[in-house]
Parts: structure tokens; sequence; C-alpha cells
């Protein structure tokens, strides 16, 4: 009678954890955030309740690529469609991180400072990031970052914060946006000497 019981109790939960299962599974996500298409057009990695996951473009389930407490966002994959770069809070400040696309390895950090780097763009060679790391006066300056890790090279020097750039296909050229002052631009109707240039 008591293993009778307990067989009985063992498949109830059984069927209810396969039950919960198929109702994730079939759960329409809201609330992703920054989705960055890959260079083929085919899949979608996107940010979701702070870890990155990875769907067909044209729809259907996600899976998840990162497995972490710490939040994750604003992935970019590489120019040649074999990695992902994104920014993690793992170590207490923004770092970035670099994975296979795929989601087969485990992420590898790239930058070790105490304070924010913010990931930006991939260059053209797939070698180097184009990030927002720390500069002079608690200002940020856009950046080159090796894949091998060491230090950014800031690519010139300006006391103003730069951030959302993007780099040609041919490597030339850079577009950014740069912050004349601090929070009050992100104020709504906000006009004024803070506004990005």
């Amino acid at each position: 009678m008591k293993l009778k019981s307990i067989f009985m109790m063992v498949t109830a939960l059984i069927i209810s954890l396969f039950s919960v299962n198929i109702l994730f599974a079939a759960t329409t996500i809201h609330g992703m955030r920054f989705p960055e298409l890959s260079p083929d057009g085919a899949t979608l990695v996107f940010s979701y309740q702070g870890d990155l996951w990875s769907t067909d473009a044209k729809g259907g389930s996600a899976n998840r690529l990162t497995y972490h407490d710490a939040y994750e966002a604003r992935s970019r994959f590489s120019p040649d469609g074999s990695k992902i770069a994104f920014m993690s809070s793992r170590f207490g400040n923004w770092d970035i991180f670099v994975m296979p696309s795929d989601g087969t390895r485990q992420p590898e950090r790239i930058t070790q400072s105490s304070t924010h780097e913010l990931l930006q763009f991939w260059f053209p060679d797939s070698k180097n990031l184009l990030i927002t790391s720390p500069g002079p006066m608690w200002r940020y300056n856009l950046s080159t970052q090796d894949m091998n890790g060491g230090m950014s090279i800031p690519l010139f020097e300006d006391l103003f914060d730069h951030n959302y750039a993007v780099i040609t296909k041919d490597g030339n050229t850079i577009y950014y946006l740069r912050a004349c002052g601090w929070l009050n631009s992100w104020r709504t109707g906000y006009k004024g000497a803070s506004d990005y240039d």
C-alpha cells in the first residue's frame, strides 16, 4: 500500500512537470530587449529575463544561450557570424564577453576593468570590438578592444560621452552619438545643452 502510494505520487509529479513544460514552451515571450539579427538574417538573438536567447528570425521557439544570475544584454554578432559579443554584469560592473554564436562554449570575458565598458560594434575583421571605455574626468571614450583581451585603446580624446556607435562595412567610418551633458537629455521633451550630437 505504501509503495503504491509513492508510485502514484511520483507519477502525478512527473505528469504535472511535463504539463508545466508544455505550457512554458507554448508561452509567448513579452518584454524581450536588445534584438540583434545575424549577418545572414536567419537568427535573432535577444535579452530576456537577464539572459541571452536565440530564435529563428521567422519565428518559433527560443533557445537559451546563457545561464547566469547576472544581467546580460546588448548582444552583437561578429560580421562573419561566428561569434556573439555581449555586455554582462557578472563581476559587478559592465564587462564584455564573447561566445560562439551557436552557444556551444561558455562565454569568455574580454574586458577586465573595474569600471564599466559598454559594447558598441564589431570591426569588419571580426577580431576587434568597438567599445565605450572609461576616459578622463568620469567620461567614456570610443576605444578598440582586441579579442585576445588586454587594455582597450582610445581612438581619440574628448571630454564627452560617446554611445550608440556603428562602423561602416568598409571599416573607414564610425557614426556615434556624443553626449554633451549628463542625464537631462533623457527627460521627456528635453531640449537643451545636454542633447546628443
